[in-house]
């Protein structure tokens, strides 16, 4: 409960999270008593079933359109206690058995999209390396997280070996959920959530994983990448076959445990020289050949150059940093650099272990961006070009600039520092 975000949106209990923090040593024992009962009976109070759906724009498309929004669960914050219990013990199951794919990156401990990223582009590197051409197919899956049989989760449980009183309890935490859809102030009626696990949840993601690896035990020939339900087919070009048979077995197999792929979001890229451009089907239907494509917010183009991706990343890093400069204009040095670390520096440095810039042109393009930044502090306007060239944003953020009662030099030596 120490760990409990205060700035967490109202759930369904009506309790907001900064109380629940502050009496959390009152309530430690009776929540104790709570989820022992809970378990042991497979029953939980009636709001622990209920579910605040928030649509999440994607960032993507028209806002019009309902299809691009994402939708997070809010539940109980007494449920979300227990869960991280549960899971905490489930994970420990599942590792220690290696009973997931190693294949599989996504919400597991010690991996990330940049480790993901990274063992893609190691393969993809090496294969052109020895002149032989790759051919990549990017899977994408029509609202998986909301698509899932519950019944055949269930069963994936025992599949697991997660029997007795554990998987009873799952059980009752996957069945008679209720959820209603909220948007500012206004609640929908509400309705029975027959399918899918509850994204924001904390079983929701290892629950998706456990299920999502039953299907992709069906890739048996070539190499493939796994950050959730985002899959990768990689193989040589010359070995189309044997890709377009996993293909088929990956599509039988999803459709057999309920999930579609989104067709129109699957593509094929491919790379090296003398690629013969193989073209490749999904339910009959010849998948889309593309030149530059988006990878866990990396931009993967055919020559696997970064600058496509650089000029993205300067373009979002960019407005942000607009954004912020007309919105804290009359704060001070420490809450700019604040925010700047905060909103702007985390666009520029993700996952730079892939496309970390080689080309002065380049390289410039990134740092303007932090010339910007420091500019907008006060007193440093009028520096020199090549004394903000110097800084390189490498400040500790506590630290605190009194810039209008320093001088030039002062100043720079203590950003040096």
């Amino acid at each position: 409960m120490k760990g409990m975000k205060a700035s967490k949106a109202l759930n369904p209990d009506g309790i907001p999270s900064f109380i629940l923090k502050e009496v959390r040593d009152e309530l430690c024992e009776p929540l104790a008593i709570l989820f022992q009962i809970s378990f042991e009976q497979c029953k939980f109070p009636t709001s622990w079933k209920l579910s605040h759906v928030t649509p999440i724009f994607k960032g993507k498309g028209k806002r019009s359109d309902p299809e691009n929004y994402r939708p997070i669960s809010l539940t109980s914050p007494f449920l979300k206690i227990m869960e991280r219990v549960i899971v905490e013990k489930l994970n420990s199951h599942l590792e220690l058995n290696n009973l997931i794919s190693d294949h599989q990156h996504g919400f597991r401990k010690n991996r990330s999209t940049v480790s993901q990223l990274v063992v893609i582009h190691d393969y993809i590197q090496s294969t052109l390396d020895r002149g032989i051409p790759i051919d990549i197919i990017l899977i994408d899956l029509l609202k998986a997280f909301d698509r899932i049989s519950l019944r055949k989760l269930i069963h994936c449980l025992e599949v697991y070996g997660i029997q007795g009183q554990l998987k009873n309890w799952l059980s009752a935490y996957l069945n008679d959920r209720k959820i209603a859809v909220k948007v500012a102030d206004t609640l929908s009626t509400w309705t029975d959530a027959t399918s899918g696990v509850p994204q924001g949840s904390v079983l929701g993601p290892v629950l998706f994983v456990m299920y999502i690896n039953i299907c992709i035990n069906a890739i048996s020939q070539t190499d493939f990448g796994l950050f959730a339900d985002d899959t990768k087919l990689l193989g040589e070009a010359s070995a189309s076959s044997r890709i377009q048979s996993d293909l088929d077995a990956l599509t039988e197999k999803l459709e057999e445990w309920q999930l579609c792929p989104n067709l129109a979001k699957c593509s094929v890229v491919h790379l090296g020289r003398q690629n013969p451009m193989y073209t490749y089907k999904m339910k009959g239907i010849d998948l889309t050949k593309s030149t530059c494509e988006k990878d866990l917010g990396v931009i993967l183009s055919l020559d696997l150059k970064p600058e496509k991706h650089i000029g993205l990343v300067v373009r979002k890093a960019s407005n942000t940093l607009w954004l912020l400069s007309h919105s804290l204009r009359y704060l001070d040095n420490h809450s700019k650099i604040l925010a700047y670390t905060s909103y702007v520096w985390p666009q520029l440095e993700y996952a730079t272990v892939i496309w970390s810039p080689y080309l002065k042109k380049d390289i410039d393009r990134i740092e303007r961006v932090q010339k910007r930044c420091v500019k907008g502090l006060q007193g440093f306007r009028n520096l020199p070009q090549e004394l903000i060239s110097s800084i390189h944003g490498r400040y500790d953020i506590n630290m605190s600039i009194q810039t209008n009662k320093t001088q030039d030099g002062e100043i720079l030596n203590k950003l040096k520092t």
